[in-house]
């Protein structure tokens, strides 16, 4: 089980790191629904430059570390359970 904590731990952190800018930016749109996505990139790089994007990255791998290490350990364990688990 080891093998599969640590590979969802990394993808966590892979999730986390791609999703975050996103994630910023659709919270500048719902504050600001007039702006467009452009915009709202525009408004994050001029207040806080290219680390704006990634503002609140540790909460979000609080939100999802946890999601994706259960979603992919209860994946193996049904995977064992009906017979289609791959050889370790």
């Amino acid at each position: 089980p080891w093998v599969h904590i640590s590979a969802s731990a990394s993808a966590g952190l892979v999730a986390t790191t791609v999703s975050c800018p996103l994630e910023n930016v659709k919270t500048i749109i719902q504050n600001y629904p007039a702006l467009s996505t452009r915009a709202a990139c525009r408004r994050i790089l001029s207040s806080a430059g290219y680390y704006g994007f990634f503002r609140g990255w540790f909460a979000l791998y609080l939100r999802l570390g946890p999601h994706t290490v259960t979603t992919f350990l209860v994946l193996e364990r049904l995977r064992c359970w009906m017979g289609s688990a791959y050889a370790t």
